[in-house]
């Protein structure tokens, strides 16, 4: 008996243990910040961006920026967004969505 309460005991430890380290873990995989030029929904994604350049702004390592279908008349800079990285898993990605037809996103300087 004593046994099955230390095995039970260390399983409910490890779930603690989990549920604590979870945010962590969640960061440490980054989010999708979605941008769209003609929805500020984002079709119900978020977070979600008028501009490249906003997503851009708030991006932290190992997120990734999915443009929908849509035109983007801007100019976007992406200084030192990776220079944090340590590795091509924590790197930033910026993509357009896959789900939109080819040549659906199209973006243009100013």
């Amino acid at each position: 008996m004593s046994s099955r309460r230390l095995a039970l005991g260390t399983v409910f430890a490890l779930a603690i243990a989990i549920g604590l380290a979870w945010p962590a873990l969640a960061q440490a995989q980054g989010i999708t910040r979605y941008v769209s030029s003609t929805d500020p929904t984002c079709g119900g994604h978020a977070p979600c961006y008028t501009t490249i350049q906003a997503a851009v702004n708030a991006v932290l390592h190992s997120d990734t920026i999915q443009i929908q279908a849509g035109l983007y008349h801007e100019q976007v800079s992406i200084t030192a967004k990776n220079s944090a990285s340590t590795s091509e898993s924590d790197r930033i990605i910026i993509q357009a969505d896959p789900a939109a037809p080819v040549g659906s996103v199209e973006v243009t300087g100013v």
